[in-house]
């Protein structure tokens, strides 16, 4: 799980070949591949589980990507992973926050 990104690595990390996940992935903002562009062209990212996330990135040409639904998750989850597809706030002062903490109000100029 991650309130922002989960990225998967660098070739020189990963290794060449087809890359093996299992698991039930939570990403608050996106899935990426970092350089999906890289000539390891061919290989295949299989992944047992389920993604969630605000957005998943290009995996080709690095990968060409196969993901399976494990039932397994559909009577057990991960503890705190999300059940639903829907979100609540459950507390938000009103006010939007930049990345300095400084206050900006909502309204358009």
């Amino acid at each position: 799980m991650s309130a922002k990104d989960i990225i998967i690595s660098d070739p020189q990390i990963t290794g060449p070949g087809d890359l093996h996940l299992q698991g039930a992935f939570f990403a608050g903002r996106q899935f990426r591949v970092r350089k999906f562009w890289h000539e390891n062209k061919g290989a295949k990212l299989y992944i047992l589980g389920s993604i969630s996330a605000g957005s998943v990135g290009a995996t080709e040409p690095r990968y060409g990507t196969r993901i399976q639904f494990d039932k397994r998750l559909e009577e057990r989850r991960p503890a705190y992973f999300p059940m639903t597809n829907r979100y609540e706030v459950w507390n938000w002062d009103g006010k939007w926050h930049t990345g300095d903490n400084k206050h900006v109000t909502g309204e358009s100029h």
